[in-house]
């Protein structure tokens, strides 16, 4: 009997305890932004609070310019929260979001907005007065679309959008001339945006893992880029423009169906990492020995025959400068490496690149060496009859003899 009153009491204990703690969130937060308005603090923290609503207190906190509420469980901010009129970063990742709260959009001081790991299906056109922003972080959401109202960010140099349902881009994204990076990683896109020209300060540009079965001819004019990633989509053809992204440093196109490499791509002076890897490629333009920077290639997963000759020229893949990149050298298929010498594929990258260049003076030595073999053989073959003969006369005249 006094087990089952002792388990009801824990039991009842239990929920209790969870209750306080339930309550507990809300009151923390009710005391912290107390204990922030007496302080008039200029920033507050709120997270992992377990919050289902924020304290509409939260308005009194004129003098706030950073408000930290990741990891609760928000689907709605009070109306309150427009008197913050001095925020300038707000970060609403990590809860249960499906449109972005009224208020937020008053909070024209905003300069980083973060919003990942929400369930946002779409933005509002009024995302556009945020005029002054220059960080959204909207990955892992449900976004389809992009409203046009984006292109009045033109003070926006950050905008990642991985991980969302996105098919199309509006031609306003064209508008954001001060971004310098576009993360668009894993979604649906087919195609660009011809606009996308105008992202003339553009240094990284990610579209890993979409539908891309094109590039439009504009993207020649971003010639800021530093990095591109293009792996995980449908390319087969690359248009002869991308040869003007000369500061280009990064260009990643594994995993594409690519048949052929435009002749431009040697234009590419400061590109050090270039990766091929798990195409159709079955040869390579001449002028890809002009990328006289290149200190990692990858052409693995291919249809080449042989190791394109013209990969000789590219002696910075040895260079030991090279070691502050991930990765440095050259990186190919093991039934091309069977096609040359052993000693060649033992002396490393440097003694492949070495034999590439002079395959003919490796071909001669060949030839030489078959033609002194079958020289010396038939010599020795000849030495041998002529000797045989001798002892046979020799052998002749002594039985005549007898």
């Amino acid at each position: 009997m006094n087990y089952w009153i002792m388990l009801t009491i824990f039991l009842l204990s239990i929920g209790i305890n969870s209750a306080q703690d339930e309550i507990s969130g809300y009151e923390q937060a009710i005391q912290l932004i107390e204990s922030a308005a007496d302080n008039e603090a200029t920033q507050l923290s709120l997270v992992s609070l377990g919050l289902q609503e924020l304290p509409p207190q939260i308005g009194d906190l004129i003098h706030l310019e950073g408000l930290n509420l990741h990891g609760n469980n928000l689907d709605d901010l009070p109306a309150s929260i427009e008197n913050l009129t001095n925020l300038q970063w707000l970060d609403l990742s990590f809860n249960e979001f499906v449109k972005l709260p009224q208020s937020v959009e008053s909070l024209t001081n905003l300069q980083s907005l973060y919003l990942w790991r929400n369930d946002l299906v779409k933005l509002p056109e009024s995302i556009g007065n945020l005029i002054n922003l220059e960080y959204l972080s909207l990955e892992h959401n449900r976004l389809i679309e992009l409203p046009e109202g984006i292109g009045n960010l033109t003070n926006l140099q950050s905008l990642d959008l991985q991980n969302n349902q996105l098919v199309k881009l509006p031609e306003e994204l064209g508008s954001l001339f001060s971004l310098t990076s576009l993360r668009l990683d894993d979604n649906n896109l087919s195609e660009l945006p011809y606009s996308i020209e105008n992202l003339i300060n553009l240094s990284s540009l990610s579209l890993s893992n979409n539908n891309l079965s094109k590039l439009p001819n504009s993207i020649g004019n971003l010639r800021s880029l530093h990095s591109l990633y293009l792996r995980d989509n449908r390319l087969k053809i690359l248009p002869e423009s991308i040869g003007n992204l000369s500061n280009l440093q990064g260009l990643y196109l594994s995993n594409n169906d690519l048949i052929a490499l435009p002749l431009s791509i040697g234009n590419m002076s400061r590109l050090l990492q270039l990766y091929l890897q798990n195409n159709n490629l079955n040869e390579l333009p001449e002028s890809i020995g002009d990328l006289s920077a290149l200190c990692y290639l990858n052409i693995q997963g291919n249809a080449f025959e042989y190791i394109p000759t013209q990969l000789y020229r590219l002696r910075n893949l040895v260079n030991q400068k090279c070691t502050t990149l991930p990765r440095m050298g050259l990186d190919v298929d093991k039934y091309l490496l069977d096609k040359l010498p052993n000693v060649v594929v033992e002396g490393g990258i440097e003694s492949i690149l070495n034999y590439l260049k002079n395959q003919w003076v490796w071909h001669i030595r060949k030839i030489m060496a078959i033609i002194t073999f079958t020289l010396g053989l038939s010599i020795f073959s000849l030495l041998a009859i002529r000797l045989r003969n001798y002892r046979g006369h020799k052998v002749k005249r002594k039985i005549s003899e007898i």
